[in-house]
């Protein structure tokens, strides 16, 4: 597939979203967290050319990380003079963009455009004397980048603000990557090199299709069918025994409480996301909610999405009727291993959505009646039902085989049709 030359900064930018992700994930794997970099100016004449318009100075210049101390280059591309831009570098011959060229132009934006002009190396602004700043990108060696955790660490940075197939495109231009293309009903897979598949969805940043999944690691209908049917155990459970159940919160406790005609109990919560407006925002993401510890667990979340290729677990904010529909709330459970799911009014604008785990929600021992109507219980369409069946066993301290769960007396429940055979 061919690439289109960019036509604004805004596609500048998506052109190197990805690629400037990975970078940064590939420094961090070498240096860890790197605390800053100096620049090493031997000469005056090194001093007067870095403050000078000529194109492309070259420096010498030491990262200072939590990993110890690393010589690396880096090379002046712009200046910034009284907040004014100026470019000097040849990395922006050729490309005919008008706002990239526009010394006026919000310092930040271009220096998002700048990571792309560089191949995605981090772009640090020194300062200089007279009020000026030095724009150097930092040349630093580091590892092979990995696509998914740079599609879905870029993802996290940039979501609703770049076209995601496109800067896909970018990334594997950049790296020389084949691409091939499949449409399918409701999503487009890109394949980059023969090996890393990207699924893209329909819908979001101007109706261009989003990314929910990068291969590699596991798949959303795995997660989904791991919880599956111990989810739907537990919902059971807490239905039946807590019916009308009210729930109430503390958010700085990171407590929730439960109550019913059948009595009322303390919970230990945690708030994985919020809802406002029909939007859908994870607990990570939620300023209201930063720094808080009942929203900590929800960080496992964002990791778990960035390792696995799980785009949408690393996404900070999207419509709350996708989220219904990717079950997100149940494929939080098998990551956080907290299994009952509960929704609190947090104002009148917002709602929360938890987990909560005490004493009062763990599940009594399996009885055949019980696996019976559990295993009942449809899943959702797509999730493979052998790997739910596996999962629930082992959860449960049962056997099972493709088409039984087997107790120790020998009974078995099959899933076709949903029976009990007794010995």
């Amino acid at each position: 597939m061919h690439l289109p030359a960019p036509r604004s900064l805004d596609e500048i930018i998506t052109d190197g979203a990805f690629i400037a992700a990975g970078v940064d994930h590939a420094l961090a794997q070498r240096y860890g967290q790197i605390h800053n970099v100096d620049l090493h100016v031997g000469s005056v004449e090194l001093a007067s050319r870095i403050r000078s318009g000529e194109p492309d100075v070259m420096a010498q210049a030491r990262i200072v990380s939590e990993a110890g101390e690393f010589p690396a280059q880096v090379q002046r591309i712009a200046l910034i003079r009284d907040g004014r831009w100026q470019w000097t570098t040849r990395l922006v011959e050729g490309l005919e963009v008008t706002e990239l060229h526009d010394s006026g132009a919000p310092v930040d934006r271009l220096r998002l455009a700048a990571r792309t002009v560089t191949g995605g190396k981090p772009v640090l602004v020194l300062p200089m004397d007279n009020s000026a700043r030095a724009v150097v990108a930092l040349a630093a060696p580091h590892g092979p980048l990995d696509p998914r955790r740079a599609i879905a660490d870029g993802v996290r940075r940039f979501a609703g603000h770049i076209d995601e197939e496109r800067a896909v495109l970018a990334y594997a231009t950049a790296g020389g990557l084949g691409i091939a293309r499949r449409t399918r009903a409701a999503a487009v897979d890109i394949e980059l090199a023969g090996s890393t598949v990207v699924t893209l969805a329909a819908g979001s940043h101007r109706g261009a299709p989003r990314v929910t999944e990068v291969s590699g690691g596991l798949a959303a209908g795995d997660v989904l069918a791991d919880a599956g049917y111990t989810a739907v155990e537990h919902r059971m459970l807490f239905e039946s025994r807590y019916p009308g159940a009210a729930v109430s919160v503390d958010l700085d406790a990171g407590k929730a409480r439960v109550a019913s005609d059948a009595g009322a109990f303390e919970a230990r919560a945690h708030m994985i996301a919020t809802v406002t407006g029909g939007t859908w925002t994870w607990a990570w993401a939620d300023s209201h909610l930063r720094g808080k510890a009942i929203a900590q667990a929800s960080l496992g979340l964002a990791r778990c999405g960035a390792d696995n290729g799980l785009i949408d677990l690393v996404r900070p904010t999207m419509p709350a009727a996708w989220s219904r529909e990717q079950s997100l709330g149940m494929m939080a459970m098998p990551i956080l291993g907290v299994w009952t799911l509960v929704t609190v009014r947090l104002n009148e604008l917002t709602t929360g959505v938890m987990l909560i785990e005490a004493r009062e929600l763990d599940l009594p021992a399996p009885t055949p009646e019980a696996v019976q109507a559990v295993l009942s219980t449809p899943l959702p369409e797509g999730v493979p039902r052998e790997r739910a069946l596996r999962a629930y066993a082992h959860n449960r301290s049962l056997r099972s085989n493709a088409a039984r769960v087997y107790f120790p007396d020998g009974t078995a429940v099959t899933t076709n049709p949903v029976i009990i055979e007794r010995p």
